[in-house]
This record gives C-alpha cells, sequence and structure tokens, in this order.
C-alpha cells in the first residue's frame, strides 16, 4: 500500500492507469430437477445428457479513474485436452453476446491462460507505448508470467 500511496502522490501513478482483475469460479448444475428414475429401475433416463456439475470460470477485468469500465468478460471453459478455439465453437463476441472464451483442464485460470488473457484485444485495449497500466491482481499463483509472455 505504501508503494501505491507514494506513486500516486509522486504523480507517477495516474487513476486511468488502475485496472483491477478477477475471476470466479461458479458450478452450473446441468439437472432439470425433473426425475431421471425410480428406485429398483434397471436403466436411467437421460443418463448420458446430465452430467451432474460442471465448473467453469469467468474473469472481468475493471478500469478505474475517469474512464471507468468493465472490460470483456472471458470464461474458462473445462477441456482436458485444452483445445482452443473448441471445435465448432467460434470465439467471436457477436456470437457470445460479449464474452470471450479459453478453456483450461480444471476450468480455472492458469499462467498459460492468463497470459493469453492480457493478450486479448479485445478484454485488454491497446494503449499508447509510453502509458503504463498497472493491474491489481490477487496472488494467485495463475496469476503470473513466464518470461516469454512478458
Amino acid at each position: 500500500m505504501g508503494t501505491l500511496k507514494r506513486g500516486f502522490e509522486s504523480g507517477h501513478f495516474i487513476n486511468d492507469q488502475m485496472y483491477n482483475m478477477d475471476e470466479t469460479h461458479f458450478i452450473v448444475d446441468m439437472d432439470n430437477g425433473k426425475t431421471l428414475s425410480f428406485k429398483r429401475d434397471q436403466h436411467v433416463k437421460y443418463a448420458d445428457v446430465v452430467a451432474g456439475t460442471t465448473g467453469m470460470t469467468m474473469v472481468v477485468l475493471l478500469q478505474g479513474g475517469y474512464s471507468t469500465k468493465v472490460g470483456t468478460p472471458m470464461m474458462i471453459f473445462t477441456s482436458s485436452s485444452c483445445n482452443y478455439p473448441i471445435q465448432g465453437v467460434p470465439d467471436n463476441v457477436s456470437v457470445f453476446m460479449g464474452v470471450a472464451y479459453r478453456t483450461a483442464k480444471k476450468g480455472f485460470m492458469t499462467s498459460k491462460v492468463f497470459a493469453q488473457w492480457l493478450g486479448e484485444a479485445r478484454i485488454l485495449r491497446r494503449l499508447p507505448r509510453e502509458q503504463k497500466l498497472i493491474i491489481w491482481a490477487d496472488n494467485y499463483c495463475g496469476h503470473s508470467l513466464s518470461d516469454d509472455a512478458k
């Protein structure tokens, strides 16, 4: 906090440089509440369709200062092979009502997804080269970048 305070006092930091990112992991319950079977039934209806629960993560970037705005959200879907794009699922903001996506093995933020997210022009609008950008994030290990990604 001292670094932040000194940065503002010296004029090195300005409000429009400040961004905050956070992600939230949530569970989508695929069960529609209808009875799938009864005790002693030999076959469960729709067992191949209803998978129970599926986890995914949504990441949002918030810009502070005088031009406060919420950036394009990004969903992180679970994919054991981490394929992107997912076959048959275009990553087009107009198709998904303003949401971009990536994939990760467990549907959580990873260092690779974090780097992809920061490089996504729809998420983070490009700034003039001389303008510094400060992103506040929690200390989760997925919020780090390899030297190649910096």
